[in-house]
């Protein structure tokens, strides 16, 4: 079969998989019906990105796209046509271990219960502000969700470097596939040029979080050199090009972009320009997306139309912007509500059609 009869061939399962009301992705549409006419969701063998300055909530929307949003499809389609294997590895540089499981408890709190409370209070830190019994007892009876969760998502802290990120990945793929030179059997140490899962329903999806925080190791002296190997020539030419995974790295914004130099050119918002401590791999991502805060630097009304003097509380108002977009228009800007305990993104009505009071 010739490459091309091959790419026929997928189009074709693909157009025959949604006549039978299947898909071809992790779609986005039911969190974001705006946002995935430009980005429809998570596809295999696509490598994301997800940019931001300090504390505007980077990782919580990491998480929110790439590990809630995945995880509720999973779950809604066991024994469906549209069910799928899923396995998430969750690379976690920034955070520890007991830290991002406190977000995930946090954030079914609010999906099931509707409690909303901080990790302050989750860890009884303030006295006028503890746990209540209540609350603790719904903690135990998410004991069975969230050990659900664990069979399909892998929270990584111990390992930082990229070659150890890479070889942990590179595990995973050979227990639960063949790797193959030509149509010739071979093993992951050996020459390989294809891979093939054997569940072919399975979306992989990697997620270092923050790429900025990788170590350095022989061969890499400085951060940037770190940053170039685990994307350039892990990530892009392995994880994502021949094992077909979905990939998202955390990039963090320089810190002299949010100085006045630059805000004369990008008034405080993230950019391509302003990536830290290595510009040239966003040649590697193929969506880029950058959040923003626009309530961080005093604005009134933003870009898109919206007063942030009529709601209750502008702080939790974020702006998208998806940077670059190999595979559709880049420049879309996008407008969200954020919970910052429930690690949740709400997508806001045009600034015309908003109500106001409803987003508190």
């Amino acid at each position: 079969m010739s490459f091309f009869e091959s790419r026929l061939k997928y189009f074709i399962k693909n157009k025959l998989n949604i006549d039978e009301k299947k898909l071809n992705c992790i779609p986005f549409d039911k969190h974001f019906p705006q946002l995935s006419n430009y980005v429809p969701g998570l596809i295999k063998g696509t490598y994301y990105a997800i940019t931001a300055f300090s504390n505007v909530g980077k990782t919580p929307l990491t998480k929110y796209m790439f590990l809630n949003i995945p995880y509720e499809y999973y779950k809604n389609n066991v024994g469906k046509p549209n069910a799928i294997k899923l396995k998430i590895i969750y690379f976690c540089l920034e955070e520890s271990k007991a830290q991002f499981y406190d977000s995930i408890i946090l954030s079914k709190l609010h999906e099931i219960y509707n409690i909303d409370i901080d990790f302050h209070t989750l860890n009884s830190y303030i006295s006028s502000k503890q746990i209540s019994v209540d609350t603790l007892n719904k903690i135990k009876q998410l004991e069975p969700i969230i050990k659900d969760m664990e069979n399909c998502i892998e929270i990584i802290s111990h390992i930082d470097t990229p070659t150890g990120i890479h070889n942990y990945i590179l595990n995973y793929a050979a227990n639960n596939g063949n790797f193959y030179l030509g149509n010739t059997l071979t093993t992951k140490d050996s020459d390989w040029d294809n891979y093939k899962p054997i569940e072919s329903n399975e979306f992989v999806i990697i997620v270092t979080d923050h790429i900025n925080s990788l170590a350095t190791e022989p061969g890499c002296n400085y951060l940037s050199e770190s940053m170039h190997r685990h994307s350039t020539d892990y990530m892009t030419k392995i994880v994502v090009n021949k094992l077909n995974y979905i990939v998202c790295d955390v990039h963090q914004q320089a810190l002299e972009g949010e100085n006045a130099t630059y805000a004369k050119h990008n008034e405080n918002e993230t950019s391509i320009a302003t990536l830290g401590d290595n510009k040239r791999i966003v040649r590697n991502y193929h969506v880029l997306f950058g959040l923003n805060m626009p309530s961080r630097y005093g604005t009134s009304i933003t870009k898109d139309g919206y007063d942030l003097r009529k709601f209750k509380n502008s702080l939790n108002f974020r702006t998208l912007l998806i940077h670059k977009n190999r595979f559709g228009p880049p420049n879309i800007r996008k407008s969200f509500w954020f919970n910052p305990t429930a690690s949740k993104f709400t997508e806001l009505p045009n600034h015309t059609q908003i109500n106001y009071v409803f987003f508190t």
